[in-house]
């Protein structure tokens, strides 16, 4: 009879490293992905910012990375007084007039209207990626993992229709936009976050177990 392997690369082995490495992968690659946009974000916009910021007597001499954080700070507080601003009647019927002119400019409109809506859906609209369902997709029999983009509804031949997106896998930033019927939708009893881990991971991340039991009850 054969001892058993107790190789320290045992095949075992090889499988809990593999695993090991996989879930800390999958746990850092977030944390890369959100410091390399704010690193962008803060070089670009503030960058641009700095270059004006250096004409101002005394800021010139602040080193490079100091003048392009003080730029990006601005930035921010800039959005927020503009925020504030909307929130005083004055500001909003500034905001309204400016908003009646942009969707009147030929050309302009276009790109208006359109980032406006895609901001209000994503901002705005509080249910927006909020929900998680099942949808079967892309054959019948088999089921994917998406999320509910909107509280509009479509009318179709099978009643009312709702907006899906089925995120990628390991990129959840791409995916498909789908409508369907909402009475063909499966709840899942998921959060937002916990959803994303799963499709994010290729499953190797999943929920209590009690959380990845689903049923075809009419949502």
């Amino acid at each position: 009879m054969n001892a058993p392997d107790r190789s320290p690369w045992s095949s075992e082995s090889f499988r809990q490293v593999n695993r090991y490495f996989l879930t800390g992968l999958v746990a850092l690659t977030p944390l890369v992905i959100t410091l390399i946009v704010v690193v962008f974000v803060v070089d670009k916009v503030g960058g641009f910012l700095a270059g004006i910021l250096r004409v101002i007597p005394g800021l010139g001499r602040l080193p490079d990375f100091l003048l392009t954080s003080l730029a990006f700070l601005l930035v921010l507080v800039g959005i927020y007084l503009i925020g504030l601003l909307t929130s005083v009647t004055v500001g909003r019927r500034l905001l309204e007039w400016s908003d009646q002119f942009l969707r009147r400019v030929p050309l302009i409109r276009g790109i208006y209207i359109s980032s406006r809506q895609l901001t209000e859906t994503f901002l705005d609209d509080r249910r927006a990626f909020r929900e998680v369902v099942l949808v079967e997709f892309p054959v019948e029999g088999t089921y994917a993992i998406g999320f509910l983009t909107s509280h509009r509804t479509w009318q179709g031949p099978e009643g009312e229709y709702v907006s899906v997106f089925v995120p990628t896998t390991p990129n959840p930033t791409s995916g498909w936009y789908l409508l369907v019927p909402r009475k063909k939708l499966i709840p899942l009893n998921l959060t937002p976050e916990e959803g994303l881990k799963v499709i994010i991971s290729g499953g190797m991340v999943s929920p209590e177990p009690e959380k990845r039991r689903f049923d075809f009850k009419s949502s």
